[in-house]
């Protein structure tokens, strides 16, 4: 599924057409805590083929924009390689925290920030058990 695919589906969820009068900080933030409030494990479409099983599947708001295999992918090339045990480290976007669950245990601390206010208050419960997030 491309980019454009996606925002597609994302804008379904988004019912209001973006007026000329919103700027776009303001739609985003509008586009995400919708997304936010309204996402669950079944309603979420899953990118990987084949997964029946959504529950399992989709542990965090995100799992549903690509593959478990490609985001770990991600992890271990861009991020892994340039934090250790000492690193304060900083998500810009963190969404539903699947990043973030796999960075906070390898850092000293992860502070993290999103347009949305819905997605962050859904990353905080997805992360209590992080003591230092």
């Amino acid at each position: 599924m491309n980019l454009k695919n996606i925002i597609t589906r994302i804008s379904h969820v988004f019912k209001n057409e973006k007026s000329s009068s919103t700027d776009n900080v303001s739609y985003n933030k509008n586009l995400w805590n919708t997304y936010s409030k309204q996402w669950t494990k079944q309603k979420a479409w899953v990118e990987k083929e084949g997964v029946i099983d959504k529950d399992t599947y989709l542990k965090f708001l995100g799992d549903e924009w690509g593959t478990k295999e490609d985001v770990q992918s991600i992890i271990d090339s861009f991020i892994k390689p340039y934090i250790n045990a000492q690193s304060h480290a900083l998500e810009i976007g963190i969404g539903g925290g699947r990043i973030a669950h796999q960075v906070a245990p390898l850092v000293a601390r992860l502070d993290a920030t999103d347009i949305s206010r819905e997605m962050i208050n859904r990353s905080r419960i997805a992360l209590a058990h992080h003591t230092r997030f």
